[in-house]
């Protein structure tokens, strides 16, 4: 398998220069013509331009349907949703919470990302807590040691203005300097403490259970366990699947997980699939949950970039062109 994968990768007609790459079909012609398409088209963009167009849902090829529903590099099997129809109901409700009233008016990119921040503003990441606590500790110990550099300032002003009183101005430039000093030892003791909390509560966590903890993907929504990227990527995947009967935009759009190679972060892919002219269209972009609700997460949520696939988008490249080879269709990919 390996040899052929490979040896179909390299049977390209090149990058050209629309940028796509070509991946040669390997399934015999009287099977790809009962599909009746020319390609298979695998068109990456920016999460900021998935909007992939409605329209009715059809049979995709056996050989492509795992790219669409289970993903191109396959995150995690996750365990089915316990109750539907009341996790349908607590989505609903705090969608409505976040702004979101009408969801049969979203667009599919706006129906991506509600399900990725509804899982961020619910699930709470491990050691989230702990740094939220260290960071207030942090600027209250920082103030009062600002605080005290001031004083210190102002006594070594004095000190320079009035030598007469030399002997007294001393002595206080000596209090407010130990000061300073304490404080800075309780912001580095801070530090320290915050390091000590975060490990303790990734024993206590996984303890028993490691990071592999998997539960209904409802029950983690509605839990208090803190989580980590795997129970985000999987729990966004099913808040989507979940709202996706109420938005008729997305009928033709999937939310799977999609991972590194050795499981060390997950996020999501969504995938848009339509018709255009005699090709089968899969318009794919990656949204990444985790951080999505940190000070800066608006500018982590498209995943599409170095960061989650690579210099050059090299362990995307070679996940898709593995995942085409595989299928044995006509398979284009364009965007990368």
């Amino acid at each position: 398998m390996d040899d052929r994968r490979s040896f179909l990768r390299t049977l390209k007609n090149g990058v050209l220069g629309l940028g796509v790459t070509v991946i040669a079909a390997s399934l015999p012609l009287e099977v790809l013509a009962d599909w009746n398409f020319d390609h298979v088209v695998l068109e990456f963009v920016p999460f900021s331009e998935f909007n992939p167009p409605a329209c009715d849902p059809f049979e995709l090829p056996p050989a492509i349907y795992p790219v669409v529903h289970q993903g191109i590099y396959p995150g995690i099997s996750r365990s089915p949703i316990e109750n539907r129809s009341r996790f349908l109901d607590t989505l609903t409700t705090d969608a409505r919470a976040l702004g979101y009233d009408a969801l049969d008016l979203l667009t599919p990119h706006d129906a991506v990302y509600l399900a990725a921040r509804l899982t961020a503003e619910k699930l709470s990441y491990i050691g989230e807590k702990e740094l939220t606590e260290a960071r207030e500790d942090y600027a209250r110990a920082k103030k009062k040691r600002d605080d005290a550099h001031a004083q210190l300032q102002k006594a070594c002003i004095r000190l320079a203005i009035a030598p007469d009183n030399r002997t007294s101005i001393e002595s206080v430039v000596a209090h407010h300097g130990m000061y300073v000093a304490a404080e800075q030892d309780s912001l580095d003791a801070i530090y320290s403490h915050t390091l000590a909390r975060l490990r303790a509560a990734f024993e206590t966590e996984f303890a028993g259970r490691g990071i592999f903890y998997d539960k209904a993907p409802d029950v983690l929504y509605n839990g208090e366990k803190p989580l980590v990227c795997r129970q985000y990527a999987s729990v966004a995947a099913a808040v989507f699947e979940t709202l996706k009967p109420s938005i008729p935009s997305v009928s033709n759009v999937v939310m799977t997980t999609h991972r590194t190679h050795a499981l060390a972060h997950l996020w999501d892919q969504a995938s848009g699939v339509y018709r255009r002219g005699k090709d089968i269209i899969v318009q794919l972009s990656f949204v990444e949950p985790t951080w999505l609700d940190s000070p800066d997460g608006e500018t982590y949520i498209d995943a599409l970039d170095e960061i989650h696939m690579g210099k050059n988008y090299s362990l995307l490249k070679k996940q898709t062109e593995d995942a085409a080879a595989d299928s044995g269709l006509p398979v284009l990919i364009r965007g990368l």
